[in-house]
């Protein structure tokens, strides 16, 4: 039994590749829904990790949100939020990887049990109480 939980352990310990599904699609008008299709990313080079993106700017009178997946433009914003300029647009673009459909919303959002879980576990192998 103790040998099941390391190895549970040590499965979320150590990152694995696997493909993410994120949405994809572009609004323009206030209103209309960005969420229009869906797509399965997966990373050009092997070291690379999958990342949704979800980049927002304003134009004169239309707010524009772009969904999509990015492997190297988010290899260094990760798993944050930056202001960036693209093309004639200046915004802000958030990028994440730490579950399906992540760029759909608000990006702070946090799943709690998963915290919790892999707290309560790395205390309890900590103290050999498994």
């Amino acid at each position: 039994m103790k040998y099941i939980f390391k190895l549970f352990f040590l499965f979320f310990i150590f990152p694995y590749s696997y493909a993410i599904k994120c949405y994809t699609g572009t609004r323009y008008h206030i209103g209309q829904d960005e969420l229009q299709d869906v797509e399965e990313c997966s990373a050009p080079l092997f070291t690379m990790e999958e990342y949704c993106y979800r980049f927002e700017a304003d134009a004169t009178v239309e707010r524009i949100v772009k969904l999509g997946c990015a492997s190297i433009l988010c290899s260094a914003i990760r798993n944050h939020c930056e202001q960036v300029s693209m093309g004639p647009l200046t915004g802000r673009i958030c990028c994440c990887n730490h579950n399906n459909f992540c760029n759909s919303g608000n990006l702070k959002k946090t799943n709690i049990f998963i915290f919790l879980l892999s707290m309560s576990t790395l205390f309890f192998y900590t103290f050999n109480l498994i």
